[in-house]
């Protein structure tokens, strides 16, 4: 037994085991939840008086999100229920969330906010689907990337039967969500979205861009397609994992277009690029 106990003290030390439990620090208020983001990395997140902190993993802090003042007869109930970098815009460097709030006489609003506080979206009388209870319109995610590579938001009201909705298409792309968590409210089409990504350089860009795909799932060639924002395809060709492709965008005007990998004519990743003149 003593043998088997240094062998076994030995072995921890060959794999750099610790023997104790570090402490990195303490935080008050507690944080709440934690979240990743693909550029950011993992985030503690702390609630605090109008917004919530993000810290990093020593738990200092990274950035604070501020709410705005509520409209005339809301109020927040909830914290941030998404905090994406590239979904809700088309600027992966900055943060956007989405926060739900309650009218004094019943029902429910959405806002999407920046970083800095300001409102980039928000509808009054609705709410974002998947987050609530049962018996909101729908149960299935409010935020989805569909089979067109596109991502959409659908915001609801009322009983199954008797209620309404709303339906937009985002300009951005969804995350991995492997990578970053499945987050309230939102979900990817299928577990092979998070074993693929597109790079798309330079973006935004004026002439031809440059495309990178990492198939990471067993594939080496997959097909690309590039469609306008109202989903009018401009150009589709084959692409190798982990080999630079042009795509020569000479003839088609100024605007966001969404490069869509798909693998046996299944959409696996979506990424938006700009094109500027």
């Amino acid at each position: 037994m003593r043998t088997l106990a240094l062998l076994s003290a030995m072995a921890g030390l060959a794999f750099g085991m610790r023997a104790q439990f570090e402490l990195i620090g303490t935080t008050t208020p507690y944080c709440y939840a934690t979240h990743s983001l693909a550029n950011a990395g993992t985030k503690f997140i702390q609630p605090i008086s109008g917004g919530v902190t993000l810290l990093n993993l020593d738990l200092t802090p990274y950035l604070t999100l501020t709410y705005p003042p509520a409209p005339t007869g809301y109020t927040y109930i909830s914290h941030p229920s998404m905090i994406l970098e590239e979904t809700f815009d088309n600027d992966p460097s900055t943060i956007e969330f989405m926060i739900v709030l309650s009218a004094s006489g019943g029902g429910t609003g959405v806002r999407i906010l920046r970083q800095d506080g300001s409102i980039l979206f928000e509808e009054m009388g609705l709410s974002i689907t998947g987050v609530n209870s049962a018996t909101d319109l729908f149960s299935s995610a409010g935020v989805f990337q569909a089979s067109d590579g596109f991502v959409y938001m659908q915001l609801g009201i009322g009983q199954l039967t008797t209620g309404s909705a709303k339906l937009y298409r985002l300009p951005g792309t969804l995350p991995c969500l492997t990578c970053e968590g499945s987050g309230m409210g939102f979900e990817s089409p299928s577990a092979d979205q998070a074993k693929a990504s597109l790079t798309i350089h330079p973006n935004p860009g004026s002439g031809p861009f440059t495309v990178i795909a990492d198939l990471r799932g067993g594939h080496n060639v997959a097909s690309l397609a590039v469609r306008t924002s109202d989903g009018r395809q401009v150009w589709q060709g084959a692409i190798t994992s982990g080999v630079p492709l042009l795509v020569p965008l000479d003839q088609a005007g100024s605007g966001a277009y969404v490069f869509t990998l798909l693998e046996g004519g299944r959409p696996v990743a979506a990424k938006t690029a700009e094109r500027i003149r």
